[in-house]
């Protein structure tokens, strides 16, 4: 299970990975002005929850290896 989670986790942070260098070329480059970002975009988490913090910085170590 815990390779099903994490594939899937990988497949949504590759997904979003354009998005993310889109809203850091706009000069987003925090992860809390990211986070902002995405929200605004309307875009949830892989769970359908709010972008925080923690949510963007973990998207962004998956998408940088």
């Amino acid at each position: 299970l815990r390779t099903a989670v994490s594939a899937n986790a990988a497949a949504f942070a590759a997904d979003l990975a354009p998005v993310v260098a889109d809203i850091q070329a706009a000069g987003h480059t925090s992860l809390r002005a990211i986070a902002a970002e995405l929200t605004a975009r309307g875009i949830r988490t892989r769970r359908g929850g709010r972008w925080g913090v923690g949510n963007v910085g973990k998207v962004l170590l998956r998408t940088s290896t």
